[in-house]
Order: structure tokens, then sequence, then C-alpha cells
């Protein structure tokens, strides 16, 4: 376990940072270059590239979340499994991607329509964060977003899912069909998969239990950064009996649910966590007449 929280090791991001700082004429005509720069690899990759400008350009202006996990939490998180349905996509649309960024310029905009290919009247909505922890050894910069947008006269919705190291790491996942859709590396590695977890699971977890969360930094890098722009995710009293070593391999038998149905009257647009139903309980051996002696 490290000391210290992970850092963000984002060589465009850096780049781009200090050249908005001049100005942004300059500014837009150089994530226009870097765009294309991107492009010349792999055809594969465009579609990723193209996302990682947007995500850059909403981190320069502000637009993003610096989210801070405590070590129990990212494990907790990291081993729940995830679960896709129309309810999940109601949480985030619902609950997090509360408004449309408004992107301030053409040359900008055309960049965002065509990393979802869509049309001049499609409605984007982003929301992007920064993954810290003292598990990682790099921090991971993520962007959901949302087209809407309408096709042969009917609505037609996605939700993807973006992330990235900043350097080597790149894939992106369609929500709505809770498939990958383009990724940099032929097979995910086990960090991929696990930051994807942590990254879904803290939105149900944010829900669930909004009194563990803090809209500030953790006191150990406060000093270091804008206090308006992040967040502290704590310890819920209510699942610290499933943060012990003992418990930790039973959590894949648990999972959180947003009850977003009618059906659920009382407790409606509200998080749950669904325990484990089986915790240290008895192992038994059903056998059949044909073993016994």
């Amino acid at each position: 376990m490290k000391n210290e929280y992970s850092k963000i090791n984002f060589p465009d991001l850096r780049i781009v940072k200090k050249i908005f700082k001049k100005g942004r004429k300059e500014y837009e005509k150089y994530l226009s270059i870097l765009l294309k720069v991107l492009n010349d690899g792999k055809t594969s990759d465009r579609t990723l590239n193209r996302v990682k400008i947007t995500l850059i350009h909403n981190i320069c202006n502000g637009k993003y979340i610096n989210y801070f996990i405590e070590d129990d939490i990212f494990n907790f998180l990291k081993n729940i499994p995830v679960r896709f349905d129309e309810n999940f996509r109601s949480l985030l649309t619902d609950k997090f991607i509360s408004k449309n960024i408004e992107l301030s310029s053409d040359e900008i905009n055309e960049i965002s329509k065509n990393v979802v290919k869509a049309d001049a009247n499609a409605m984007l909505n982003f929301l992007d964060g920064i993954i810290y922890s003292k598990q990682i050894k790099r921090s991971y910069a993520f962007t959901i977003f949302t087209v809407t947008s309408e096709i042969n006269n009917k609505d037609s919705f996605r939700l993807l899912l973006y992330i990235t190291d900043g350097k080597d790491i790149q894939y992106m996942f369609n929500l709505s069909d809770n498939e990958i859709t383009s990724k940099s590396k032929d097979e995910l590695t086990f960090d991929v998969k696990d930051i994807f977890n942590v990254i879904v699971n803290m939105f149900y977890y944010m829900d669930a239990y909004p009194e563990s969360i803090l809209n500030v930094p953790p006191d150990e890098i406060i000093d270091k950064l804008n206090k308006n722009n992040s967040k502290t995710i704590g310890i819920s009293d209510e699942i610290k009996p499933y943060l012990t070593r003992e418990m930790m391999p039973h959590l894949r038998r648990g999972h959180f649910r947003y009850l977003g149905s009618e059906f659920y009257k009382n407790k409606r647009n509200q998080t749950v966590f669904i325990k484990p139903t089986f915790i240290h309980g008895d192992v038994k051996t059903i056998m059949s007449q044909g073993n016994i002696q």
C-alpha cells in the first residue's frame, strides 16, 4: 500500500494547460493540431482520440471533479459486480449528468460532434473526473457522456464511458449496450477492469451514502488542489462490516441497485446495497443415495 495518493500523468493535458493560459485563440488552434497528430496513428483509435480531446478541453475549463477514494472503499468498489440496466442509466442522467456543458467555440463543438458521430442538433452532456487512490500508481481520467439526437424522426440516446491513464491506456464502453465499443489494447488488463468497476460503483455508492462524501480533498493534500472541484469518498458505517479481509471475498455476491421503478413506492429513486447472501455460512455437501455406503 502506498503512503500517498496517485498522481495524474497525462502529458497531452499538461501541455494543453500551459497553452490554455496563453489565450483562447492559441488554445483552440493547438487542440486542432493535437487532434490531427493523434489521428495519424491507428484508424481504430480516432474516435478515442477525439474523446480524449474533449476530456482535455473540459478539464482545462474546470468542468470536472477530482475523486479521492479511501483505501478500503477503493477495494470495496472494485470487488462489487457492476449492474447495467435502465435504472443505472437513470441514476447517472437524473442525479449526476445534470446539465449540458456548453462548448465555447465552433471548433471545439465540431470536435465533440465528431466524437460520437452526432448531427448538428444533437445534445451532448458530459461528466468528467479523475480518480485518485493510494491503491494505484497512476490516476485515471474519465468522461461519461450522453448523446441525445433525432434519427429518422425518432429520439436516439447513447450513454458512453471513456477511461484513460493519460498515456498508454484508453478505452470506451457503450453503457447503453453494456459492451466495449473500442479500445487500444486487444485485451483489458486487470487494472483496467478494476478501474471500470470502481468508477461505475462509485456513483451508486455516492447516491446510497451521501453522508460519507466530503466536498473537499483529503486533509493531507488540501493545500495542493482547488477545493471547489474535489470530493473525498469515505467509509459508510453500513458497509464497514464488509471491509474485513474475511468478508471481502464474499462481496462478489452483493451489488448496488438503483430503485427507479414505480414498483418501489417508499424508496423509489434511491440506491441501496443488496447484501451478500452467503457470509460465513456453513458449507454442506448434499449427496445422492448412490454415494452413501
